[in-house]
């Protein structure tokens, strides 16, 4: 293990405060890449090899 994740309140705030809002109206709708970003650096922390491919045919998806 590389480095040890922050602790869970922490986690969860992060989580909590990442805009990520998928919605069919396309005004609404946001890119969910910080968040799959945020997710993706705490998988590489704990060693885990982490690929983030783009979505085909969606909207600012990853």
């Amino acid at each position: 293990m590389k480095n040890k994740l922050p602790p869970f309140i922490e986690i969860y705030r992060a989580l909590i405060a990442t805009p990520s809002i998928s919605a069919t109206e396309e005004a609404l709708d946001q890119s969910n890449a910080d968040l799959i970003t945020l997710l993706a650096d705490w998988f590489k922390d704990l060693g885990f090899n982490v690929e983030v491919q783009p979505v085909p045919g969606t909207r600012q998806q990853i």
